[in-house]
């Protein structure tokens, strides 16, 4: 007598919840002291809640630490380390059971940036999309003020699936 071995399928509702489950690996963030800080105000201009995640080490975004979810409108301001390269990714928190609908953020709006922020000063990182495409910039609010050119200066980086949680996140 034969015995075959039995399939066992896993209903979409279940891995869902797993999906959830490792994509929720990543450790939390716990901002650097003001003294040894810069801000970073962001602001989700799009219709889809957005992940954000920061990098410890920023050569190829290592170290991931995931901040709450930024809702649709959402601004918020974080503290981060100055005097280093600080690489951040943004990307739609897509869940499985999202409908496909024309009112959805663009599917290529996922961007990994890095940059070196000054003791002091403040910055914001602003998404956009118009349904097909990103839309984002970083500026240097003080410059801003001043009515220099506002853009801070940014590497785009280019992400890469891990293999796991340690990375890396993106080329150097």
């Amino acid at each position: 007598m034969t015995r075959t071995a039995r399939v066992r399928h896993v209903p979409l509702a279940r891995r869902a919840v797993l999906a959830g489950l490792l994509a929720g690996c990543s450790t939390g963030y716990t901002p650097p002291p003001p003294s040894a800080a810069a801000a970073l105000h962001l602001v989700n201009k799009t219709v889809t809640p957005m992940a954000v995640h920061l990098y410890d080490e920023a050569a190829e975004c290592k170290g991931r630490r995931m901040l709450d979810v930024l809702k649709p409108q959402e601004e918020r301001v974080v503290l981060v380390p100055s005097g280093q390269d600080l690489a951040f990714a943004i990307a739609p928190d897509v869940k499985l059971d999202y409908s496909p609908s024309p009112d959805r953020v663009a599917t290529g709006c996922i961007v990994t940036l890095s940059f070196k922020p000054v003791q002091g000063e403040s910055y914001v990182f602003r998404m956009d999309s118009d349904g097909y495409r990103c839309i984002y910039q970083l500026n240097e609010l003080s410059k801003a003020k001043e009515g220099l050119a506002a853009q801070a200066p940014f590497i785009k980086r280019d992400a890469i699936r891990a293999t796991n949680e340690a990375g890396p996140f993106c080329r150097k």
